[in-house]
């Protein structure tokens, strides 16, 4: 039971780094082409290096967020294991995750010119991820937790 959920959870969050690395990219290279327009290199490399500052520290927060959750799942589930559990031949286990990034960033300089630029990306993924087992006991008190805790996630995250 725990060694399926620690897979699940682990896939869920590839696909979250995943899922900023490639808006990290997108939303880079939509910078550098929005701001070579302006025909501004000072403007450029500054827009350029605050971008990226801005996005480390939002991934950052998010995996030590996601990790600190994971961390208190497992512990509900290990706690859990040693209570009374009624049998149960037929038990299902599904996960639903829907992880969204939005960025924005606006900057305004003036270097013997006035020029500004603005942009925003937003994207959202979505994962179903569900497994079924016959002839196993698995506690329903389980299977309980972990749905409220995956809400929890949804909800801190958006």
């Amino acid at each position: 039971m725990i060694q399926q959920q620690q897979k699940q959870q682990q896939q869920q969050q590839q696909q979250q780094q995943q899922q900023q690395q490639q808006n990290h990219h997108h939303q880079h290279h939509h910078q550098q082409h929005q701001q070579q327009r302006h025909h501004h290199h000072h403007q450029h490399h500054h827009q350029q290096h605050q971008q990226h500052h801005q996005h480390q520290h939002q991934q950052h927060q998010q995996q030590h967020q996601q990790q600190h959750q994971q961390q208190q799942q497992q512990q509900q589930q290990q706690q859990q294991l040693y209570l009374p559990a009624p049998r149960i031949k037929e038990a299902s286990s599904s996960s639903i995750s829907i992880i969204s990034v939005t960025l924005s960033s606006s900057s305004n300089s003036s270097n013997s010119s006035n020029s500004s630029s603005s942009s925003s990306s937003s994207c959202s993924s979505c994962s179903n991820s569900s497994s079924s087992r016959k002839q196993q006991p698995q506690p329903q008190q389980q299977e309980q937790q972990q749905q409220q805790q995956q809400q929890q996630q949804q909800q801190q995250q958006q």
